[in-house]
């Protein structure tokens, strides 16, 4: 994985350290208060894109429609990019580009994001499969099904990235610790997850490491790529391979069955409501933090 600290330190890249001291007084309010006008300018690009599909938003197709998915969650990311745009350009007077979204050189980072969550959630398959906590029922491929899941993902990890890490926890950098930023910023995106179908004490726990993870990376490099492929590639596994999602149902090649609801398989939170996700979250967490800190240190 190229880290690019050299480039990051040249260029520095995403960091707001020029930001004025009395700029940061408000700033880490505004990365709490930044909810607010998401939540308003998010339900209204999503009413609008259900009145346009005419669905409702609660009616079991709009659950069951990968299309629907789609609209929904471009809507969402749009909303998303301009709510933050409109607080970085307005309050910090700089581009939205340089909240991480620059992808020069970060090619590797998708790459390397993409290959670990997906051998997590094979790995976790193959291991509930032989211990008879999951059972294979069939496969069922549709390509158009297939390519909607995809952008589907891409475009929730996009918006949930950009908001809490690009956002809120690099905000909160600015006036905490970097390690208290990541651990309020783990928070707010295990609460984003609090009305999700199906919670328990062990899902609220796999979210929370789900967001350490996702914003170890960013604590260290200041980039959103890694965690916006390695974000996607977890969900659309999960997916493919039968697991519901956060408790949500979506489009799988692989359909399974569960012998029966044990914290080892998660149940009908999918996969993030095991004990499997929660070890391999905390096996990555850690390998990420000593990877970071021992390149961090070799460049200082």
């Amino acid at each position: 994985m190229n880290l690019q600290y050299i480039n990051k330190i040249s260029h520095k890249e995403d960091a707001i350290q020029d930001t004025s001291c009395s700029q940061k007084k408000y700033l880490w309010l505004m990365s709490l208060f930044i909810i607010v006008p998401w939540v308003v300018i998010y339900g209204i690009c999503t009413y609008i894109t259900t009145m346009w599909l005419g669905i409702r938003i609660d009616s079991p197709e709009a659950e069951m429609s990968s299309n629907s998915h789609f609209w929904t969650s471009l809507s969402g990311l749009f909303a998303t990019m301009l709510t933050i745009w409109g607080a970085v350009r307005i309050i910090e007077k700089k581009k939205l580009r340089d909240i991480g979204l620059r992808i020069n050189n970060r090619i590797a980072d998708i790459i390397f994001g993409i290959i670990i969550a997906a051998l997590c959630i094979i790995i976790g398959y193959i291991v509930l499969i032989s211990t008879n906590q999951l059972i294979f029922l069939r496969t069922h491929f549709n390509l158009t099904e297939m390519v909607a899941s995809i952008f589907f993902f891409i475009f929730g990890a996009m918006t949930e990235e950009i908001l809490v890490r690009g956002y809120i926890q690099r905000v909160l950098m600015s006036k905490y610790n970097k390690y208290i930023a990541l651990l309020f910023s783990s928070i707010i995106f295990t609460l984003m997850h609090g009305y999700n179908p199906n919670l328990g004490l062990v899902p609220l726990i796999s979210l929370f490491l789900a967001g350490v993870t996702f914003g170890l990376s960013y604590l260290y490099t200041n980039n959103l790529w890694f965690p916006i492929a390695f974000h996607a590639s977890w969900n659309f596994f999960q997916s493919l391979f039968g697991f519901n999602v956060s408790g949500i149902s979506f489009y799988s090649v692989i359909e399974s069955h569960t012998t029966t609801t044990t914290i080892m398989n998660g149940g009908e939170f999918g996969f993030e409501g095991s004990i499997l996700s929660i070890l391999f979250e905390f096996t990555i967490i850690i390998c990420l933090f000593l990877y970071f800190h021992r390149s961090e240190e070799a460049y200082d």
